[in-house]
């Protein structure tokens, strides 16, 4: 009890420092937790759940992955609506209720671990970043949205591919895409690292990714809170 406390402690002290530092910080943020560690979002004042992130790994070669993918039935049927790159013209329907509030919860994006409002300022921030950003062609409202990036770690190189979807079918279509692209682009092993917001997909997802794709599922499961909170550090200072 004493160690929650403190590490409660430290992250209450944490955000005071980083808002003197940076005091444009807005009141309303967005942050994650260890779903094992629900404690540490006790601090936080009017929080609001925005939804839990199942994150699974997985890893393969390159050249044998493209074998695959060049191969027919790697989806079990063509995805409709389809799946195509981001283009600015999107987000009116990405701005729609029927995706910011129903798909999403509390507007909330996550980006390779990093959370933000769904905005265009901010999509065009991250592919200004170099990050693929994949929608699918529904109107009036689109129903899925996914993130997708690489760079090198001490043990190789990562493609971090972040679907925001409830659907099994496009979710699969958007990681398709991603493996595609980024083995397109880079030789040699790729560990991925896949971020869903429902819990249920997962096995469907790991399934889809070992058989269909050919990659090697790595025993590194794990579960995240994402939430939204006014900041009572940034009143304090």
């Amino acid at each position: 009890l004493q160690k929650r406390k403190f590490l409660s402690q430290i992250g209450t002290e944490d955000e005071k420092t980083r808002l003197r530092i940076n005091p444009s910080l807005p009141l309303n943020r967005c942050s994650i937790v260890d779903a094992k560690r629900p404690y540490l979002v006790k601090r936080a004042t009017n929080k609001k759940d925005s939804c839990s992130i199942d994150v699974m790994y997985f890893q393969g070669k390159s050249e044998s992955v493209l074998g695959r993918l060049q191969t027919s039935g790697v989806l079990s049927s063509p995805p409709r609506p389809s799946v195509v790159p981001f283009q600015s013209s999107d987000m009116a329907r990405l701005s729609r209720q029927e995706f910011s509030e129903r798909i999403l919860a509390q507007n909330v994006i996550f980006v390779d671990w990093d959370l933000c409002q769904l905005s265009a300022s901010n999509l065009e921030k991250y592919l200004g970043q170099g990050i693929h950003i994949l929608v699918d062609t529904s109107v009036p409202a689109a129903k899925s949205l996914s993130f997708g990036g690489s760079y090198i770690t001490p043990r190789g190189r990562l493609y971090h591919v972040d679907v925001h979807c409830r659907d099994v079918a496009l979710c699969q279509a958007h990681i398709k895409q991603h493996v595609d692209i980024a083995c397109q682009q880079y030789g040699g092993r790729i560990t991925f690292c896949v971020m869903l917001m429902e819990a249920r997909m997962k096995s469907h997802i790991k399934t889809f990714c070992v058989e269909k794709l050919g990659l090697a599922h790595l025993p590194l499961d794990h579960s995240f809170l994402s939430y939204t909170f006014s900041d009572p550090s940034k009143s304090q200072l």
